[in-house]
């Protein structure tokens, strides 16, 4: 399979948080899986309760947060999660749906009317994306601001390889936003695997990146080649998808 990665703004549309999420279809030669994407910004929190979408148990996790900015980013990921989750389950009441935690820290749904529903999500400077797919298909989603800081911690915490430098240097992308694609494409990796970023981070090296189109790109991995990531360069950040290498992420309106 070879198919285009959806445009950006078909992934994250401008509309009330409420009808943002977008079907996609999880195709492979075998069949097809429906998922859905939502994403949120700063402002979608503005006049919105946070007892009309998190569970109860939520709640009590929002209200111990010591720090405004830190319940502000749980909020935001909360949010744009159960807009995902809410559209996949077909459930309008999001606080029926709860979301707890693994020992890795990977998002867990307990949803009483399903039980194969998963949710992958990433927040940064005020963004929150979050992919419900079912479990039989891995995906997760990291997003990630690009500015000098973030670009320098990237180049001092991360070893490359030479296709990887190679790249980074190039006249392909700049430079902060490539440092920072990478870090992406790796953490989404590591959260495709359920370890995150606690096992050694060279495991999760690029093998080849290749561009799609304007402002996309797909990376493979050289030691788990049964993986691949589309990114995403828009407005000041990298969104980067995993998904099997098998399986392609398609919107209703491409063909398949």
């Amino acid at each position: 399979m070879n198919a285009i990665p959806p445009a950006f703004e078909i992934l994250f549309p401008c509309a009330p948080v409420v009808a943002r999420a977008r079907r996609l279809v999880l195709a492979h030669p075998e069949g097809s899986w429906p998922a859905y994407i939502v994403g949120t910004e700063s402002a979608d929190l503005t006049g919105l309760m946070p007892a009309s979408y998190l569970h109860p148990s939520e709640l009590a996790q929002a209200a111990a947060f010591r720090f405004a900015a830190r319940r502000q980013i749980f909020l935001l990921g909360r949010l744009a999660a159960k807009a995902a989750l809410g559209s996949y389950l077909v459930e309008s009441d999001w606080t029926r749906v709860e979301l707890t935690h693994g020992i890795f820290g990977q998002p867990l749904v307990n949803y009483a009317a399903s039980h194969d529903a998963e949710v992958s999500l990433s927040h940064s400077s005020g963004f929150a994306a979050a992919v419900a797919f079912p479990r039989e298909c891995p995906v997760a989603v990291d997003v990630e601001t690009v500015d000098s800081d973030r670009a320098a911690t990237v180049k001092n915490e991360l070893k490359f390889l030479l296709e990887e430098q190679q790249w980074i240097h190039s006249a392909a992308v700049e430079e902060r936003a490539a440092y920072v694609l990478l870090w992406t494409v790796r953490e989404a990796l590591g959260k495709v695997l359920r370890c995150g970023i606690t096992c050694p981070l060279e495991l999760l090296v690029v093998d080849k990146i290749q561009r799609l189109a304007d402002g996309v790109w797909e990376s493979d991995y050289r030691n788990f080649r049964q993986y691949k990531c589309w990114s995403w360069i828009r407005s000041g950040r990298v969104l980067s998808i995993a998904l099997p290498k098998v399986m392609d992420l398609q919107s209703e309106s491409q063909s398949p």
